[in-house]
This record gives structure tokens, sequence and C-alpha cells, in this order.
């Protein structure tokens, strides 16, 4: 999604860059003492852990914690007089672990499946933090940062341009700032947002599908998502090689 997004801001496509960044946190060596290989096998720290798998999978404690302090108007009051009773969890991502969706079906996939692994326990080879550095083809020039330790959830956006810096935050709130570098007074933009703070963006690429099912004319450019995909790979190889790449 960001790097999709990064090239629909430039309007082209990069053309060089460089990335580094590691897996240091999630690992073997920095797992509790005594947790087990799966979370349900009786670990002693299922109750200050913040991965204990059922916590996540089985009480969507994380998705509630964020419902309740970050979002639209409408997801904060859902999330604080709402979701504590929603037991069990049955919305993303416990949706995507299993299809029976009682108490019974998600303790299962949890006790046999990938993710009720110990968090610390996956041979995990996904970094837990990044910072990457592009140019793109009009010479403007990007940052890309990603770690997976914040309070906050969600994406914020800074774009500096020649007359003023913009400024978002998705999934925390609903708008966005534009601060004139001659010290005018911001101005705040604001638009609506779903429950999921996608924006209804899901419901666009859905209708998007069907048309090109229906033979009708695709809207989007499928040169787009090759260029964004492409460009993950390239950064992924410089992280592994500790080079910048270019386009020749």
């Amino acid at each position: 999604h960001d790097l999709d997004l990064m090239c629909w801001f430039a309007n082209t496509r990069a053309v060089s860059g460089y990335c580094q960044g590691a897996l240091e946190f999630f690992t073997s060596e920095n797992a509790p003492k005594e947790s087990p290989e799966q979370c349900l096998d009786g670990c002693p720290h299922r109750k200050t852990c913040s991965y204990y798998a059922p916590s996540v999978y089985l009480e969507g404690r994380p998705i509630k914690d964020a419902l309740k302090n970050y979002g639209s108007p409408i997801s904060r009051i859902l999330g604080r007089f709402i979701t504590p009773f929603l037991y069990p969890w049955k919305h993303w991502p416990t949706s995507t672990i299993t299809n029976k969706l009682n108490r019974e079906g998600i303790l299962s996939a949890l006790s046999t499946g990938p993710y009720g692994r110990c968090v610390y326990r996956c041979n995990n080879d996904q970094p837990d933090h990044i910072e990457a550095v592009i140019r793109f083809q009009n010479n403007m020039s990007g940052t890309f940062r990603f770690h997976g330790h914040s309070a906050q959830e969600g994406r914020t956006l800074r774009i500096d341009g020649t007359r003023a810096t913009l400024r978002a935050h998705f999934g925390s709130r609903s708008s966005i700032e534009v601060q004139p570098h001659d010290g005018d007074t911001p101005k705040r933009y604001t638009f609506s947002s779903d429950l999921y703070g996608h924006g209804s963006a899901d419901k666009g690429l859905i209708q998007y599908f069907s048309r090109v099912l229906e033979g009708k004319e695709n809207p989007v450019d499928l040169g787009d998502p090759f260029a964004s995909h492409w460009l993950a790979f390239a950064l992924e190889q410089s992280r592994l090689s500790g080079m910048p790449f270019g386009v020749q």
C-alpha cells in the first residue's frame, strides 16, 4: 500500500533507491524465559505478553484498543461502548485464520496452526524495522519508514513542497493539514472515513474488478501496480545486499 501511494503521489516510477533494516526484536534470543513454542502450551507470560495469541485473535484486544483511541468519532464510540461485548472476536484478523468463528474453532486454529506460535519463535525473516530512500523519474525524492513498535497504529504522511508542507494521519484522524511556508494559518481539510479506516477504498477496488469481469474498460492503468511491486522487490534486494539499486 505504502509504495503504491508513494508512486501515486510522485505521479511517476522510481529509478533508484537504498534500503536498510533487519529483524532484531522478534527473535528466539529475545523470547521470555520458559516461553513455549505455542502460546496455548501453558505460557507463563500469557497475562503480561502483548503478543499472546488468544488476546489478539480470540479477544481482539489490539483492535478494540485501537478503536477506543483512534479512528473516526463513530469508531471511537463503537470501540468504547460496543466492542468490549464482541467476544469471541470474529472480525479481522481472526477472520483470516479460521472459518469457525466460535471460541472452540478459534482456539483450535491457534493450537494447531501457525498463528498460535510464540511471536519470538516463528523463524520469521520479516524485518521489524526498515528505512528506505527513493528517487523518482521526475527527480522527486521520498523516504519510507516502518517499524513494529509504536503507541499508535496507522500511517503518517508528510510532503514538503516548494510552497507548503502537507501532513496527514491515516487511521487516527480524518483530516489533512497544509501549512504554507510563508507563515499563513494552516488549512485543514476533513474527509469521511469508514469504520475500518480505508475510506471505502475496498468497495471501489471490488467495483473496478467487477467491471473488468464484465468486459468493461478498466479505469486503472495496470502498469502502476507493477511499478510499486517492482519497487518493493528492489528495496528488499537492496536491504539484503546492502547496495543501492538503479534502473539501467
